[in-house]
């Protein structure tokens, strides 16, 4: 999985200036098949949340917010039980908020899976093509497709029986 930052709207996102292997063998592949999904990821707001709930079931949350209460009583001659149910409140609507959020999936943006067979779409082992509509319609993406048969094979080593 390749992560991308900061992906914004109708801006182009490349993966270098000679961009990734799909696929690396001794001979051009027949077939194969291709998959890119992107992804909103919500792992932030996740973290987020998470550490606010972790925060609300602290067991000193408890005293630390009669604790206040009692200053803000000291401060005033009278019982402020607006106060009170004001810190329960807000401790319910951000546990459930939290809550929420924790189980907030990431969100699908656009989906490409495409399968290719040699003879139709790289008889000679290129292929390339421009703005074409992801599964979902909501991007558009480039690629090029570029095969060869190495002209020396890879060597590897045999390990050595002791």
């Amino acid at each position: 999985m390749t992560e991308v930052d900061r992906v914004r709207d109708n801006v182009p996102v490349d993966f270098g200036d000679t961009g990734l292997i799909l696929y690396e063998a001794e001979e051009i592949p027949e077939a194969f098949t291709w998959t890119f999904l992107a992804i909103r990821s919500s792992r932030d707001l996740r973290d987020a949340a998470r550490d606010v709930n972790e925060i609300l079931r602290e067991p000193s949350f408890g005293a630390f917010s009669k604790d206040l209460l009692g200053l803000v009583q000291a401060g005033s001659a009278l019982v402020n039980p607006a106060y009170a149910a004001g810190i329960e409140v807000a401790k319910f609507v951000a546990q459930t908020s939290a809550r929420r959020h924790m189980n907030k999936g990431d969100r699908e943006l656009g989906a490409v899976v495409v399968s290719f067979i040699r003879p139709e779409h790289y008889p000679q082992g290129i292929r390339e093509s421009h703005d074409v509509h992801d599964m979902t319609g909501n991007m558009f993406f480039d690629y090029t497709i570029f095969g060869y048969k190495r002209a020396l094979p890879v060597i590897r080593e045999k390990k050595r029986k002791r």
